[in-house]
């Protein structure tokens, strides 16, 4: 039961480890927003590749003109055909790329955002969903029997289990032997302690 939860020994660890965990989904997102829109802007190229198209498909309008003209006519339809060709050529290369950058924008982006975050939240969130839910039912137990001797002496136990041993030797010199001579006080306080929960004391 000792090993219950590894990395989290009481609530300022638990506390500790959200916000570690959230700068590192944070810092990664970031990381990944950054790369995407450095990648997308790339797109400018295919841009520049469409622009020019246009420009082509211009030349080649001006160049009908010329189709009257006697001995260069037939040569400059010939031209006009190439010229016309060559730049849808280039406006289907430059949307293709455009759309191909764009896609790797996202893509790339969504694997540098989830593939270091989505391992450690995947194994740190059953962690805390099961300590948030140890605790409820700690809260649940406190309130319709905290002066129960059993509930005293399940916390008790827990502390002697549980409590990192710099903290359990500033509650009790001998836990087992408290333990066995009933002394569950300072142990099921410490264990309270342990949940971040706030006991009230009762009045003298």
């Amino acid at each position: 039961m000792g090993m219950a939860y590894p990395i989290v020994t009481d609530h300022r660890a638990i506390r500790t480890w959200d916000v570690i965990l959230s700068v590192w989904v944070v810092m990664w997102s970031a990381i990944a927003l950054v790369i995407a829109f450095e990648i997308h802007d790339l797109t400018r190229i295919s841009d520049t590749l469409v622009d020019s198209s246009e420009v082509l498909e211009e030349t080649g309008v001006v160049l009908t003109s010329l189709r009257d003209v006697p001995v260069v006519g037939d040569r400059v339809e010939d031209v006009e055909r190439e010229i016309i060709e060559a730049a849808r050529s280039a406006r289907i290369s430059g949307d293709a790329s455009r759309n191909n950058i764009t896609r790797l924008s996202v893509l790339l982006g969504l694997a540098i955002a989830f593939l270091p975050t989505v391992p450690v939240v995947g194994l740190y969130v059953p962690l805390r969903v099961s300590w948030d839910r140890d605790v409820r039912a700690v809260l649940k137990a406190l309130r319709e029997s905290g002066d129960d001797p059993t509930f005293r002496e399940i916390l008790a136990r827990r502390a002697a289990e549980r409590l990192p041993f710099h903290q359990l030797v500033e509650v009790s010199s001998d836990p087992w032997r408290d333990l066995e001579r009933g002394h569950y006080d300072a142990l099921s306080r410490a264990e309270l302690r342990r949940l971040g929960i706030v006991q009230e004391e009762s009045p003298d």
